[in-house]
């Protein structure tokens, strides 16, 4: 990552397929969406790297005025606001796109493959029971059942979708009262590109 005056370039060798991906993302964000995102200046190859350019931003992001600032809750209110209104357009721009599941294979599937690496490295039983300030609590893996029954009742909610829309990746104006969007996703979870997804798993990385 390299910061100048005007501009944030990243660049990758390893990663250059996540970073065409964010650049074609913000390159193509429908007009509705745009307005929320970072603006992208340029991108290229050079010898052994993938790089793209985006306006440099002066204004903190959510998570530095979250820990940082000194933000009264009316301004919080603006700040959500604002939030909503990206995912808002985000709706009317990619409504009836086809996302065929994809909520689920993002929060049942992929969590499911985490899970397993996660206890696999730390030599956790997935399947034992835990305490949550002395009271019982269910499995971690009794967790991700009670989350795929809730899910396989909903119907899929399709929009344009940022993919890691958390406090990290979300600046804020003052000025402009609006949020203004870097890091989209850009890939699915098959390594496609695609801008559209579902919008519950936007506002499930907000909250």
């Amino acid at each position: 990552l390299e910061i100048g005056e005007m501009h944030v370039r990243k660049r990758s060798a390893s990663a250059a397929p996540k970073l065409r991906a964010e650049a074609r993302w913000l390159r193509e964000a429908p007009p509705e969406v745009a307005p929320y995102c970072a603006r992208l200046l340029s991108e290229g190859e050079d010898a052994d790297s993938y790089y793209y350019d985006s306006e440099y931003e002066y204004m903190p992001t959510l998570a530095e005025l979250y820990v940082f600032g000194r933000v009264t809750p009316p301004a919080w209110v603006r700040i959500l606001g604002s939030c909503a209104g990206f995912v808002d357009a985000s709706v009317r721009a990619g409504g009836s796109a086809h996302v065929d599941g994809l909520l689920r294979r993002l929060v049942v599937d992929k969590t499911a493959e985490r899970l397993d690496a996660f206890a696999g490295a730390a030599g956790l039983d997935l399947d034992a029971p835990n305490t949550l300030n002395g009271m019982p609590a269910p499995s971690l893996r009794g967790c991700l059942r009670e989350i795929e029954a809730t899910l396989a009742g909903c119907g899929d909610a399709p929009s344009v979708m940022h993919g890691d829309f958390c406090f990290s990746n979300i600046l804020y104006s003052f000025r402009r009262d609006r949020v203004r969007l870097i890091d989209p996703r850009g890939l699915t979870e098959r390594g496609e590109f695609s801008l559209h997804g579902d919008r519950r798993y936007d506002l499930a990385k907000l909250m």
